[in-house]
């Protein structure tokens, strides 16, 4: 037996007053670092305008009414912030929207009558909680089409993705239970038993506790990831309906529709530590991701209360469109501008190019042909120059590293120039193109083969030399590759 993990190791967990494996904690991560300048920004579907409010939270402004499908409902922003995704209910449909344009992008048909929505880590996925289908389509974010169709529940309504990436979360409103989808094989991997009609969803940040509105119930279910059990259930007020959870993980909140309250929990203990009253109606919620600010979309006041989540107290309004819901994660954060190239983004590898789009963020696209062998060459050039010659054993050794680099480069010279597949070759033709590729992979290969002779010997110290390695095998591979052509 345990009590609060007392009695569990560091890779476990006490749920149920059992030791169990902890869930894995955040791995997956946008590649790249933030760029230069962003916005954070939210997204209230307005149910009865058939419309989205953004809004610009530094200004707490209304800059763009976005017409969508019919009955606006869930919505979901990317990690990125580049994409919207909105369930349209009525319209059995889901909008994509670019939020720093303002504009839609394009509207896809998903199941019947969609409600939750929710994006996966990495920005590939959207997952999408068809009411009245018992199922969830998947939307690929690279082509804005349906991939697949994954049967859960009856009344699937909320959904949450844990933020490794790990595993869906799908509440199940009709079937009293929480349909836990394997995202590898796209199958319902565990079900379990929560209150009366469950609604809202959402994670912690360390991936180990999923909680649960109960609408009929006014209770809170508190899921252990690890065991996929129900590992608490504490009293939530009224019609519970939206929740989430602090990015530091401290508090969790949850709106009650029928008194006009956002509960605030302890994500710890899950015991109360106070309630805020804010507009009328409040169904959806999310706190901004430096935790500064919480947002709740107020469907009969048609605004959204502004919270102080320090002071636990409203502090603002803003006047958004007709009856706001907005369900699920509707604040994201968007790059306003970015530097070309952009340093923010560089990723260290040589055979890409780092690039950072206002849409997209960091992009690292891949080198291909002599653009990346030239590069993996600058990359072995610039590692040789910037070590002292001890680690390379002497300067005889550096001068001849540097000698097998400047080879291959020249002999690379003409194919830059002209492809060797080109219509119009240089003088002597496309043999002569691939005669000099084949001399090149030599040097190429002369290279590796010295540095692995110096590493053996111990005259090149190894982490300098288990570099050159890496680089000279990895430019051979793709010289090898335009050889191939």
């Amino acid at each position: 037996m345990c009590s609060d993990g007392n009695a569990c190791n560091g890779e476990e967990v006490c749920e149920a007053g059992a030791c169990v494996p902890a869930a894995p904690r955040i791995v997956a991560q946008v590649a790249g670092s933030p760029c230069a300048e962003t916005k954070t920004f939210a997204a209230i579907s307005d149910f009865d305008d058939d419309a989205v409010s953004l809004i610009d939270l530094a200004t707490n402004q209304v800059t763009a009414r976005v017409p969508v499908g019919d009955r606006p409902w869930g919505v979901a922003v990317d990690p990125r912030g580049a994409r919207v995704y909105v369930t349209n209910e009525a319209a059995n449909s889901l909008t994509v929207l670019d939020p720093l344009a303002g504009v839609a992008i394009t509207t896809v048909p998903v199941g019947t009558f969609p409600l939750g929505v929710a994006v996966d880590p990495l920005g590939t996925r959207v997952y999408v909680a068809n009411f009245n289908d018992g199922t969830v389509s998947i939307l690929d974010t690279a082509s804005d089409t349906v991939s697949g169709t994954i049967p859960v529940g009856a009344g699937p309504s909320g959904v949450a993705v844990h933020p490794a990436g790990t595993a869906v979360y799908v509440t199940n409103y009709r079937s009293n239970t929480v349909s836990v989808i394997d995202p590898t094989s796209n199958t319902v991997a565990a079900t379990v038993p929560v209150g009366s009609q469950p609604l809202g969803v959402a994670v912690d940040p360390a991936g180990r506790r999923v909680l649960v509105t109960n609408f009929a119930d006014g209770t809170l279910s508190v899921i252990g990831t690890a065991s996929n059990t129900v590992v608490a259930t504490v009293p939530a007020g009224p019609k519970p309906y939206g929740v989430a959870i602090h990015p530091a993980g401290t508090n969790a909140y949850v709106t009650s529709v029928k008194d006009d309250l956002v509960s605030v929990f302890d994500a710890a203990t899950q015991s109360l530590v106070t309630r805020i009253a804010v507009g009328h109606n409040p169904f959806g919620v999310a706190v901004d991701p430096g935790g500064t600010r919480l947002y709740v979309p107020d469907a009969a006041d048609n605004d959204a209360s502004i919270v102080d989540p320090a002071s636990n107290a409203v502090i603002g309004t803003v006047a958004v469109g007709k009856t706001p819901v907005a369900v699920g994660q509707f604040i994201g954060v968007v790059t306003t501008r970015c530097p070309q190239p952009a340093p923010d983004c560089n990723d260290s590898n040589p055979f890409t190019v780092d690039m950072c789009s206002p849409t997209t963020g960091c992009r690292h696209d891949p080198l291909a042909g002599t653009d990346a062998v030239l590069s993996g060459l600058d990359a072995l050039d610039n590692t040789i120059r910037s070590v002292p010659f001890e680690a390379l054993g002497s300067p005889g050794s550096i001068d001849r590293l540097e000698k097998l680099v400047a080879d291959t480069r020249g002999l690379l010279t003409p194919v830059t120039t002209v492809s060797p597949l080109a219509e119009s070759a240089p003088v002597g033709g496309p043999s002569l193109a691939r005669k000099n590729l084949k001399r090149a992979e030599r040097k190429l290969a002369d290279f590796i083969r010295m540095v692995g002779h110096g590493v053996r010997r111990r005259t090149t110290r190894r982490d300098v030399g288990e570099t050159l390695l890496d680089l000279g095998r990895a430019t051979r591979a793709r010289l090898r590759h335009m050889r191939a052509r």
